[in-house]
C-alpha cells in the first residue's frame, strides 16, 4: 500500500478521477494521503465537475457558452459551486452567474437585436461572423441568440428592468445578477451573508488552470458548517438560514464563541420571545383562537382579539408594553418562519412593533412553552 501512495500512480492516476469531497475523505485517512493531496488537486477536481455539470447542460453549445462568458467577464458563484464541491445535487437550486451592469444596459437596448452591417469593413461579411463577435462580448445577447428560454426579468419598484434575468436551459434555471463593481468576486466577498457562498469560478484561464476558481472557506463547504452572519435584510437572511440548514449545514457566531441553536438564534436576530399568559380562557381555547385569522391588537400588555365586532382580551404579556404594534399568526407552515421550523406545532402569533424609531420584531407564544 506504501508504494501505491507513494508512488505517481496514486498522484496521476487515482487523485484526477476523485470528486473533491472524495479527496477531503481520503485525506482524512492517514499522514501519507495528507501530504500528497494537495489544495491544488482538490481545485482541480471542483473545476471538473463545474465543467462536466455544465457540459450536462449545454452539450454541444459548451464551448460557445464558456467563450462568451470569457468575453463578458462573467463569474459563477452561488450554491453552484458548494454542491460541486459536495457532489450533490439540490432542488430547486440554480446556477447564478455574475456580470457587470453594463451587460444588461446593452441588453435592454430596444436595438440590441439589430444587425450593423454598416460599420462591417468588408461587404461579403457573414451574418454568422457578426453574430458571434456580438455574442462573444455580452453573455446575455448570447443566451438570447441560442434561442435559450428567457423565463423571467425583475423588476424595480419603479417598474424598469433590474439587474436580474432568469434563463432556463434544458430545465436548469440561469440566473444572471449584475452587479457594479469592476471586480465582481470583491462584491461577492463583500456582500454574501454566508462565508461558504462566497465562492467564484471565472473563465480567465482558457485551460481552465486553478486561478479559475476562487474558494473562501474550503474547509467549512466540507465539515458543513459556517457563519451566521444576518445583515440588513432579516427576511432574506431568515430564508438563506432555513434553506442551507436544510441541507444539512450547522452554523456558528460571527465570533466563532458559540454553535447557533434553535435556542440562542434569537439573540443574534434580535427576535424577542414573548411569553403570554390567557385571561378567563383554557390554554386549549387559546390555541384554536391563535389559529384562526382573527384581527389581534394590543395595549400595552394587553392582547385583544376581535370576533365579529367586539373586541375581546385573550393574553397578558408577560413584563412587557408595547406601542403601534402590529399582530398577526403565522401562515408559513415552517417553510419561512423560523419559529415554525424549529419549533414545529406550537401555537404561536408574529409581532412587529416600533422601538426607539427602529422597526422590531417578536414572537409571541403561550406561557406553557419552554425552550429545550
Amino acid at each position: 500500500m506504501d508504494i501505491v501512495l507513494l508512488g505517481d500512480l496514486f498522484v496521476n492516476v487515482i487523485v484526477p478521477i476523485l470528486i473533491p469531497i472524495d479527496l477531503y475523505h481520503l485525506a482524512q485517512t492517514c499522514k501519507s494521503c495528507q501530504k500528497k493531496i494537495k489544495i491544488s488537486h482538490v481545485k482541480k477536481s471542483v473545476i471538473n465537475e463545474i465543467n462536466r455539470r455544465l457540459y450536462n447542460i449545454f452539450n454541444d453549445d459548451f464551448d460557445d457558452f464558456k467563450s462568451a462568458m470569457r468575453g463578458s467577464g462573467a463569474i459563477i458563484s452561488g450554491s453552484f459551486i458548494i454542491q460541486c464541491i459536495l457532489g450533490e445535487y439540490w432542488r430547486d437550486s440554480d446556477i447564478d452567474i455574475y456580470v457587470n451592469t453594463k451587460m444588461f444596459e446593452d441588453f435592454h437596448n430596444p436595438n440590441h437585436m439589430t444587425y450593423d452591417f454598416l460599420n462591417k469593413k468588408s461587404e461579403d461579411s457573414d451574418l454568422s461572423e457578426h453574430e458571434d463577435s456580438v455574442s462573444d462580448a455580452n453573455i446575455l445577447k448570447y443566451m438570447t441568440r441560442k434561442n435559450y428560454f428567457l423565463e423571467h426579468t425583475a423588476l424595480n419598484y419603479d417598474g424598469l428592468p433590474a439587474y436580474i434575468i432568469d434563463f432556463k436551459v434544458h430545465k436548469t434555471k440561469i440566473q444572471f445578477i449584475g452587479v457594479p463593481e469592476r471586480n465582481i468576486v470583491m462584491h461577492i466577498i463583500n456582500n454574501y451573508d454566508f462565508d461558504i457562498c462566497k465562492n467564484a469560478y471565472k473563465f480567465d484561464d482558457i485551460f481552465d488552470g486553478e486561478t479559475n476558481l476562487f474558494i473562501y472557506r474550503l474547509n467549512d463547504i466540507f465539515c458543513r458548517c459556517t457563519n451566521f452572519a444576518p445583515k440588513s435584510n432579516l427576511e432574506r437572511n431568515i430564508k438563506r438560514y432555513l434553506k442551507y440548514h436544510r441541507r444539512g449545514f450547522n452554523f456558528y457566531s460571527y465570533n466563532k464563541d458559540n454553535m447557533i441553536t434553535r435556542s440562542n438564534i434569537w439573540d443574534q436576530i434580535n427576535i424577542n420571545i414573548i411569553k403570554m399568559t390567557p385571561i378567563r380562557k383554557t390554554y386549549r381555547e387559546c390555541r384554536s383562537i391563535m389559529s384562526k385569522d382573527y384581527e389581534f391588537t394590543c395595549c400595552e400588555d394587553i392582547i385583544m382579539y376581535k370576533d365579529t365586532c367586539h373586541a375581546k382580551n385573550i393574553f397578558k404579556l408577560q413584563d412587557t408594553k408595547l406601542l403601534d404594534t402590529y399582530i398577526y399568526r403565522c401562515h408559513n407552515n415552517g417553510f419561512d418562519c423560523l419559529f415554525d421550523y424549529h419549533y414545529p406545532n406550537i401555537c404561536h402569533l408574529h409581532l412587529s412593533h416600533m422601538e426607539q424609531k427602529n422597526l422590531t420584531n417578536a414572537v409571541l407564544v403561550l406561557d406553557d412553552f419552554y425552550f429545550e
